[in-house]
């Protein structure tokens, strides 16, 4: 019957009715491609036609004729929209099923040149930057999408993981803190991106912004380790101390204590506050513990290892492999005072957590108060 039809647009009619009928009712995509194509030999330009045939070689995975026919699309459709479309689809071929990434790359631009607000193309280049390590593009392409979606849930994910790409990666602290502060202003119950801007405003001593972000970890500890609890703890413990909130701080102290009973920051923390509160009984237990923990981080007897035990009196301890020079210091105040007043330095190699922690005279006075019975 076609070709008893002259007309070349009735012609083409019948050829596209026959391809929907093989493509939609007799699921022949063969047929349905060979009437689809007959259309081109009358009109190369055929949208229709087009379109239904990189519909087709997507559905047989015949993806370089979907890429032809596709690009030729690209070319011809004049709706904005349908050819961001159109070059996003190119984007995904080139890159999924062709191994081109560089190709992908080429066309997920052009959409972006086309509408830089579609956030499709950017989560496929941030992708494209991240497997390839340019972690400056990724996080850039990360915070122009957040820009361009309405859904917070989206918004928030996007900020976060630009802010750890700026934290961990590229070192930027600064822009870093913006972000995960953005983070935290859209949802701030978000664990992942508190826990990171909690240390940064603990290292700045920024404890008013920082006090309802640890607040809310705290609230939220469950699950974690004690070591991890018990440095959670005490900087929520030590920013509730810097703010003024003497009974809140020691509360915190004593969770961090319970987690960790050999945490040094925690235990001056914990026996300042008792000092200056005038508890003293508690004060002076605390004050032992700093002294045994001390003890056993720095020295060890000749004869043995690490011990918690204090050397017999005619041991002297060892330091860093060497005897220790000078008198015999068999207390907990004298080593306290021979780490202080005697340069005894921390070798590189002794990677001990307390080396940031600087015993301040006035503690060690405070020390020396409640040890006024000890001779050394």
């Amino acid at each position: 019957h076609i070709n008893a039809v002259y007309d070349d647009a009735d012609r083409i009619d019948l050829y596209l009715q026959m391809g929907e009928i093989y493509e939609r009712e007799l699921n022949d995509p063969d047929r349905a491609i060979e009437a689809y194509s007959d259309i081109l030999s009358f009109d190369p330009d055929h949208i229709g036609a087009l379109s239904a045939l990189s519909r087709l070689s997507e559905a047989i995975e015949d993806w370089d004729r979907a890429l032809d026919i596709l690009q030729r699309l690209g070319e011809i459709v004049s709706d904005a929209g349908e050819r961001v479309e159109i070059y996003h689809r190119l984007g995904k071929i080139s890159e999924e099923y062709l191994g081109d990434v560089e190709g992908a790359e080429e066309r997920y631009m052009q959409v972006l040149e086309l509408d830089p607000s579609y956030v499709p193309s950017m989560n496929q280049l941030t992708a494209i930057y991240q497997n390839r390590g340019d972690w400056l593009k990724a996080a850039k392409m990360m915070v122009q999408a957040e820009a361009s979606t309405a859904n917070v849930l989206e918004k928030t994910r996007l900020l976060h993981q630009a802010g750890l790409i700026y934290l961990e990666r590229l070192e930027d602290r600064e822009t870093a803190k913006m972000l995960l502060a953005q983070t935290m202003g859209l949802d701030p119950e978000h664990v992942e991106a508190a826990e990171p801007l909690a240390e940064i405003y603990f290292e700045e001593e920024r404890f008013q912004e920082l006090e309802p972000i640890i607040d809310m970890l705290v609230r939220k500890a469950e699950g974690r380790d004690s070591k991890a609890m018990s440095l959670l703890f005490y900087m929520a413990a030590h920013t509730a101390e810097r703010l003024g909130h003497a009974e809140k701080a020691l509360n915190l102290y004593q969770q961090a204590y319970e987690s960790d009973s050999t945490h040094l920051p925690t235990l001056k923390g914990m026996a300042t506050l008792l000092y200056d509160r005038q508890q003293w009984d508690k004060s002076f237990k605390i004050f032992q513990t700093i002294g045994k923990v001390i003890f056993t981080l720095l020295f060890c007897p000749a004869e043995s290892c690490f011990s918690l035990n204090f050397p017999a009196v005619n041991q002297e301890p060892q330091f860093n492999g060497e005897r220790f020079f000078g008198y015999k210091p068999y207390t907990p105040l004298g080593y306290v005072y021979r780490v202080c007043f005697h340069n005894i330095f921390i070798y590189d190699k002794f990677d001990f957590r307390f080396k940031f922690l600087a015993i301040e005279f006035s503690f060690v006075i405070r020390f020396h108060n409640l040890f006024l019975s000890v001779t050394f």
